[in-house]
């Protein structure tokens, strides 16, 4: 008995101890972390229908599908996402419970992707009260068809929704795309579509202080107010291409003191009642800088706010409405109450239409029945497409707003003003034709050209606004009238005067090349091209039949000379002056055409060489120069301003003629100037191809 008693009692020690030891070092489970406890809730909630839904979870990110559709829900699901963990709701669920179909609570969050559908029937979609709630719509449909219930509701303090793409819905009386009571909250809508149908719902409607709603895209619509603030301190920005309008009341409507609107860009839009408008006290703040605001009303902008720090500045975008006035009245486009200040400037264009006139049919161009400010604005009936509606401009702020039930008609073409001031310039390569533009409607111009007594025939066509045009399909020797037609789509209008120009035919020429008669003109001369395009143009000619005497010195006699006939050719296209004779000097006949046609104004010690200055106050006069160089007054070394030729010598330079004898520019006036250089100063005068631009 003693020995089976002892083995009792050891055994019974060594089972103590056993135990002792096992609550000493107790097995232990693995927790869950919280993407698997929502997997879990998901995976094993009962929601009272038909359908199942799967969570998987991959690290911080739970991806909820249906198998089907899951339908007839009628217990809300509660989700207590905590920071850091997202859902991604892909599943299509619908209920008809009066409580709401998902519960959230934490502060991670909950986002409803494309392919999504949450559809609750008689209560909430998506039902927030706690602090921090993010909710995100990517896609799908979330919506309510019940009575005062949303398709988002936030309650907690902070909550942040983003709508990005998708549907956010509510159907019934006082139904809320989105709702949220508490303070703090950012509502940020870059696409999709918010919107409700039933009575005196809202799309957005915010009760929660210091709220920033932004609708940078996507379309936010209501049949009542689409988006309404109660809070105060709220912040409503509308930019890009979000769009905000209402088609039974307000498209914004602050109910609340120190509220802000802010209009950067997109639409808000109005049907039957204000644009913007504001009821309750203190501070209200309305900024237009871009956009459009719009309302089929009397009065577009309405600012009930009372406090003195109330302000309207439309500084840009386009404000329209149904009015006789902009600023006058209680009943005006623009209106605040006494207290507020109300500017309207910079690029804004703010248009009223006199819809009470009774005519709906306007002349395109026309500004009938419409009133506009800022003063620098402008408005006017116009067609775009198969639109019709108002063209408006101011500035770098420009578009075109299209107006329902108007007709707008084409204006009557007017006939565009015919150009004027032809004129035909013989170059070495061509003839330059010019001409005034007087029209403002024309689509371009037609040249026609006659070659001698031939037919007149279009030679070609440039675009609008273009008047000068090179004809280089010319034969030396040759006359050819020239004159030009103004275009529009309608056809050809109102010609020009006609010119004639006759390219200068070479001397000994017989097939159109030049034979060089000079022997002392060599072709590996530096000025050969030039004294041969000079002769061509039948501009200048030889000391003799054989010799052109490239070294000796320009008299002012020959410089006259010259000059008259650059005048002639440019004006008439052909040299007929010829040399004075009996007792006449030989230069007689030129100076006198140059006093006729203001080429000079003095007489001249003709039969001495010619200075610098001197021949170049005579060129200067002869033909029209445009300047294609910045050649400030003073900068030409030897030419001070007070030089008394300085006025021809600049004119010279800035017009490519002339860029000094060195690489300073210096001009050299008082030096002589030979007949070689005088040969390349004339292809410049008369070819505007062959002019130097530069630089000093």
């Amino acid at each position: 008995m003693k020995t089976k008693s002892k083995r009792f009692l050891s055994a019974l020690l060594t089972l103590m101890l056993a135990l002792s030891l096992f609550a000493a070092y107790p097995m232990t489970a693995s927790a869950l972390t919280p993407a698997e406890v929502l997997r879990d809730t998901i995976n094993f909630f009962n929601h009272g229908g038909t359908g199942t839904l799967s969570a998987v979870y991959s690290g911080e990110i739970v991806t909820v599908t249906g198998t089907g559709a899951v339908t007839g829900v009628t217990n809300t699901l509660e989700l207590d996402i905590v920071s850091g963990v997202t859902v991604v709701w892909k599943a299509d669920y619908s209920g008809s419970l009066g409580g709401a179909l998902i519960e959230l609570t934490g502060s991670g969050t909950f986002e409803a992707a494309a392919g999504s559908s949450l559809k609750n029937g008689g209560g909430d979609a998506i039902f927030s009260s706690g602090a921090n709630a993010k909710i995100v719509v990517s896609g799908g449909t979330v919506s309510s068809a019940a009575k005062e219930r949303s398709a988002i509701f936030t309650g907690g303090a902070n909550s942040e929704i983003t709508v990005s793409s998708g549907a956010l819905s509510a159907s019934a009386e006082k139904g809320y795309a989105i709702y949220n009571g508490g303070t703090g909250a950012k509502i940020t809508v870059t696409g999709g579509t918010l919107s409700t149908t039933g009575l005196n719902g809202h799309a957005i409607w915010n009760v929660g202080s210091t709220t920033t709603v932004t609708v940078s895209g996507g379309t936010v619509k209501s049949a009542y107010n689409a988006i309404k603030t109660e809070g105060a301190n709220s912040n409503i920005t509308v930019s890009g291409s979000g769009t905000v309008s209402s088609t039974g009341s307000s498209a914004i409507y602050a109910y609340s003191g120190n509220s802000t609107v802010n209009v950067i860009g997109g639409n808000v839009s109005a049907a039957l009642s204000y644009a913007i408008y504001n009821s309750g006290g203190g501070n209200f703040i309305v900024n237009i800088i871009g956009g459009t605001v719009s309302s089929a009303y009397n009065t577009t902008i309405r600012d009930g706010g009372t406090g003195v720090g109330s302000s309207t500045t439309v500084n840009g975008g386009f404000v329209f409405g149904f009015n006789t006035t902009i600023t006058e009245g209680e009943d005006c486009l623009i209106y605040v109450r006494p207290a507020a200040t109300r500017t309207i400037g910079g690029t804004a264009v703010v248009c009223a239409w006199d819809k009470t006139s009774g005519t709906l049919t306007y002349e395109a161009g026309s500004q009938a029945n419409l009133t506009v400010s800022p003063t620098a604005a402008k408005a006017t009936w116009d067609k775009e497409g198969s639109q019709n509606g108002i063209r408006y401009e101011n500035g770098t702020n420009k578009g075109f707003f299209p107006v329902s039930g108007v007709t707008v008609n084409a204006a009557e073409a007017v006939e565009p003003a015919a150009p004027t001031n032809l004129t035909a310039t013989v170059g070495a390569t061509g003839i330059t034709l010019k001409w005034t533009d007087n029209s403002d409607n024309e689509t371009g111009f037609v040249i026609e050209r006659k070659d001698g007594s031939g037919s007149w025939g279009q030679m070609d066509s440039v675009g609008a606004n273009i008047t000068t045009y090179k004809d280089t399909n010319v034969q030396a020797g040759k006359t050819y009238s020239y004159k030009v037609a103004v275009t529009t789509s309608e056809g050809s209008f109102g010609y020009s005067n006609e010119v004639t120009a006759t390219m200068g035919a070479p001397t000994g020429s017989t097939t159109g090349d030049w034979v060089n008669p000079f022997t002392d003109v060599k072709s590996s001369d530096w000025f050969y091209n030039d004294v041969k395009t000079a002769c061509i143009l039948g501009l200048i000619n030889g000391k003799t039949p054989t010799t052109f005497a490239p070294k000796d010195d320009l008299t002012y006699a020959e410089a006259v000379k010259l000059a008259s006939c650059m005048h002639q050719k440019h004006t008439t296209g052909s040299v007929t002056l010829v040399n004075s004779t009996g007792s006449d000097p030989w230069y007689k006949s030129y100076a006198d055409y140059a006093k006729t046609y203001s080429i000079i104004s003095k007489d001249y010690n003709w039969n001495v060489p010619a200075t610098r200055s001197g021949y170049m106050e005579i060129f200067a006069n002869a033909i029209p120069l445009d300047s294609i160089n910045t050649i400030a007054d003073g900068s030409i070394p030897d030419v001070p301003t007070s030089h008394p030729q300085a006025a021809a010598i600049y004119k010279l330079y800035r017009a490519g003629i002339l860029q000094g004898v060195n690489s300073a520019h210096n001009c050299s006036p008082g030096s002589n100037i030979q007949r070689s250089e005088v040969a390349t100063i004339l292809t410049r005068m008369m070819d505007e191809d062959e002019r130097v631009s530069f630089s000093m």
